[in-house]
């Protein structure tokens, strides 16, 4: 779990959003994001974990920076990041705006 994401566990995705991706998830039990303010040369996935009644049941991820040269030369060496407060910001975000308040 990433710290100071406790208060979004429980809530419920929103009716719409699981009619639009629903099978995905029920597959998968997740949804993965990515902050669209980044290079490629960051490699950040967040995920979305929700159970059966597609709750949240956690929210974790990664991140990582890579320099890769050229297209096919994926041989470089990769450096673990830790979120910032900006990453953590914009998935507080995305989590509220696809779910609904806990009841």
């Amino acid at each position: 779990m990433l710290e100071g994401m406790e208060n979004l566990i429980g809530r419920r995705l929103k009716d719409e959003y699981i009619e639009k991706n629903g099978q995905f998830i029920k597959d998968n039990g997740y949804i993965v994001t990515r902050p669209d303010f980044y290079s490629g040369n960051i490699h950040i996935n967040m995920f979305i974990r929700f159970d059966e009644d597609f709750r949240v049941s956690d929210i974790d991820g990664t991140k990582s920076y890579g320099c890769y040269r050229g297209l096919y030369n994926r041989s470089g060496s990769v450096t673990p990041r830790k979120f910032s407060k900006r990453d953590l910001a914009y998935l507080r975000r995305f989590v509220k705006n696809i779910t609904n308040d806990p009841a």
